[in-house]
């Protein structure tokens, strides 16, 4: 069966997930605490060590929402409108992680191969729209893509099925027809939840602890125009 679309997860397979987001987390969490909040509890409540300014496995901010971060959040902080900490983070990541925006150097040509073997490409992310579109605008990346969605977009976060499912009535291509590709375990679970294939971009000793297996392990972006040819011959 050909696989005729193709929809990433943004950060930690598009992009370099800690370049760009430990350094941008640490002006985050500095400025929540100029509030009053206390910066050791701010980090220990997302996962984020301060000492070696490094996230920790299995912090939120691997693969939660931002709505999964603003609840992390707000066991440290008082939060009196969950929309309006929502925002304020939301605009304090996209300030700071513009500035630390790190691609893998592979991406770009991976995406061109794709789009040459006429693939329709999206991106499915729990990152917010506005994020997303920030990102793939700076890399002038957007037009790449018939479809972006975030975790505010309307079809839910992942490990839902929702933003795959969404993907593939705009794109109109069957789920059997698609590969979702990430490097986390809410990115397999997305894809095989809505019927897709998945790729993952992973430690093979990792996945083992994941509840869904992919159907196919890479180690890099660079090996998917391979992988995505293997699934559909």
């Amino acid at each position: 069966m050909i696989i005729e679309a193709v929809l990433f997860d943004k950060d930690g397979t598009l992009i370099d997930f800690d370049a760009t987001f430990e350094p941008a987390t640490a002006l985050v969490l500095e400025d929540l605490a100029s509030s009053g909040v206390s910066l050791t509890d701010l980090a220990a409540s997302v996962g984020f060590d301060l000492e070696s300014q490094r996230i920790l496995s299995g912090s939120v901010l691997v693969a939660g929402s931002l709505y999964d971060i603003v609840d992390h959040v707000s066991d440290v902080m008082d939060v009196e409108e969950r929309e309006a900490m929502f925002e304020r983070i939301d605009g304090l990541y996209r300030q700071a992680s513009l500035a630390t925006l790190t691609p893998f150097v592979q991406t770009e040509a991976v995406l061109r191969v794709l789009s040459a073997r006429g693939n329709q490409l999206g991106v499915a992310t729990n990152d917010t729209y506005a994020g997303a579109k920030s990102h793939l605008d700076a890399l002038n990346w957007s037009d790449k893509f018939q479809f972006i969605a975030g975790c505010d977009s309307g079809f839910g976060a992942k490990p839902g099925p929702g933003m795959v499912k969404a993907f593939c009535e705009t794109v109109g291509v069957d789920a059997a027809r698609t590969v979702m590709v990430g490097d986390s375990a809410h990115d397999c679970s997305a894809g095989h939840a809505a019927g897709a294939k998945t790729v993952a971009i992973a430690n093979p000793e990792n996945v083992t602890e994941w509840p869904v297996r992919p159907d196919v392990i890479i180690s890099g972006i660079e090996e998917l125009p391979a992988a995505v040819a293997a699934l559909g011959s």
